[in-house]
């Protein structure tokens, strides 16, 4: 049985306008709370039956039908019959139509901005990944308002009908899934492809005519390869042609581990196919900083910014209602919504890479104060492996800098954190050496933050998650130093480190606003 979904609903009353200052008012501003859960819970847990629906929302088989018929006419849900073999009676279960909306998630690093545009299931369509072209606010508004403009004409307007013309044209595109599909497209000249992960591989080409040809398939959403197709066009024009192309995207996915050990989160659940999503309807911004209304960035200490009005500026610059938020308060909504959150109603997550971060759900509810987006995880003191130990605040031990200065303590020449973590993996042993004293250290943080939340799932992530994949029996070792022996072993999920799923963290923030009626 499906668990409620992590967010409690507002109270159950219609609203009567969106609380942003979009210039539109939001069609979910209507809903009731109820009908907030209901669509929330068929995100998180994809079909269910009106008896499953029943039970965890806590209402009678009228209520349902209620609450759903005003939002299937609206093309929000759909009501699919299926026979029942033991009783012969058919169900009318209930399931998102992902498709209706689609969503732009951004979130920011010091130097790059990462975005994707996803449905309503979170599913990745498309991405692309900017360099900062720098620090001032105005720039990366307005490199926001660039990435919308890419993803919506590669995702959202690939099917526009073609105009007259000839020739037949081919497209590859790469994704991180397989794919095989058909095309159509015009000659005469060099063409695009365009490749989209999440599931589906998509490739468009198109030739010196005009056309568009868009090739699909499905496969799962890691790795990368290629969707092929041929096509024939015909038009007022003859001629003849080929063209190609090829682009990249990432479709990594939420996954949940079924037992103990390390599991590195991936899913083959297909993207939907490009032609069906409409234009953004939200945009969700993340980043290592605080905004206290959703508007606001009251710091971030990465970009150098204090009191900058972000969501301002961009929906300015773009027309779309925009949302602003921590960057793991985003990834644990996602985690919780569409992760470990849809077998495991209490987990904590912990990142380690540029800071130390900490986010926690409990009872399918994620938990958050004023003090989330301050890293106070990171002032806990971690012992190495000394005689007597030696404790440092975890952000001085567990970091990219950490490892950075543990490497050239060696008397090696500079090396970043990635290079370092790469030379371990290859099995340099200095490299090996530095990444298990971290790794142990690691193990003695998680033993100490599962002592006090106990979670079913502690879930690491961050850029260096893999040291906790390479290494994890080091890390074992160091959560058995600070856990009693009887105790259950800890349950651990390592998500391999990829910005796109940072800003799917970016899109959920976005999406919970959007149900709410804020946006």
């Amino acid at each position: 049985m499906p668990q409620p979904a992590t967010q409690d609903p507002p109270p159950d009353r219609p609203r009567t306008r969106a609380t942003t200052d979009s210039p539109t008012t939001s069609p979910w501003a209507c809903l009731t709370g109820t009908q907030r859960a209901l669509v929330l819970a068929l995100m998180q847990h994809g079909q269910l039956s009106r008896p499953a629906l029943m039970e965890l929302l806590s209402v009678s088989p009228g209520s349902i039908t209620r609450l759903a018929t005003p939002l299937v006419e609206a093309g929000l849900l759909v009501s699919r019959t299926e026979q029942v073999a033991s009783t012969g009676r058919p169900q009318s279960p209930l399931a998102l139509r992902a498709q209706t909306e689609s969503v732009l998630g951004v979130t920011l690093s010091g130097t790059t901005l990462t975005a994707v545009l996803t449905d309503l299931s979170l599913a990745p369509v498309a991405t692309v990944r900017y360099r900062l072209v720098s620090h001032r606010p105005q720039d990366v508004a307005d490199q926001v308002a660039a990435a919308l403009s890419e993803l919506t004409a590669t995702a959202c307007t690939a099917a526009s009908p073609a105009e007259p013309g000839s020739g037949s044209g081919s497209g590859d595109g790469s994704g991180s899934s397989s794919g095989s599909g058909s095309d159509v497209g015009t000659g005469g000249g060099s063409g695009v492809g365009v490749g989209t992960g999440g599931g589906s591989g998509v490739g468009v080409g198109t030739g010196g005519g005009s056309g568009v040809g868009v090739g699909t398939g499905t496969g799962s959403s890691s790795g990368t390869s290629s969707g092929n197709g041929t096509g024939t066009g015909s038009g007022v024009t003859p001629g003849s042609g080929t063209s190609s192309g090829t682009a990249t995207s990432s479709g990594s996915r939420f996954g949940v581990s079924p037992g103990s050990g390390t599991d590195t989160g991936t899913s083959d659940e297909p993207t939907p196919p490009v032609d069906q999503l409409p234009p953004p309807s939200c945009i969700g911004l993340t980043l290592g900083g605080s905004s206290p209304d959703g508007r606001l960035t009251s710091e971030a200490v990465f970009l150098g910014w204090r009191q900058v009005p972000l969501a301002q500026m961009i929906q300015e610059r773009t027309g779309v209602p925009t949302t602003i938020g921590n960057d793991l308060g985003g990834f644990t909504l996602a985690e919780s919504w569409f992760g470990v959150g849809k077998e495991q109603q209490t987990f904590c997550l912990l990142t380690v890479g540029a800071g130390v971060g900490f986010g926690m759900v409990v009872q399918g509810r994620v938990q958050s104060s004023v003090d989330n987006d301050l890293g106070l995880l990171g002032m806990v003191p971690v012992p190495d492996d000394g005689e007597p130990p030696t404790a440092l605040p975890a952000k001085d031990c567990l970091t990219n800098h950490a490892l950075e200065q543990a490497w050239t303590d060696k008397g090696h020449p500079a090396r970043t954190a990635q290079e370092v973590l790469d030379a371990a993996q290859a099995g340099e042993a200095d490299a090996v050496a530095v990444c298990r004293q971290l790794a142990r250290r690691l193990g003695r943080l998680i033993g100490t933050a599962a002592a006090f939340c106990l979670p079913e799932v502690v879930v690491v992530a961050g850029e260096m998650s893999a040291v906790a994949s390479l290494l994890e029996d080091e890390v074992r070792a160091g959560i058995n130093q600070v856990r009693r022996l009887e105790a259950e072993p800890v349950r651990l999920v390592v998500r391999q480190h990829n910005r796109v799923d940072w800003a799917r963290g970016a899109a959920a923030l976005a999406l919970r606003e959007r149900v709410r009626g804020r946006l």
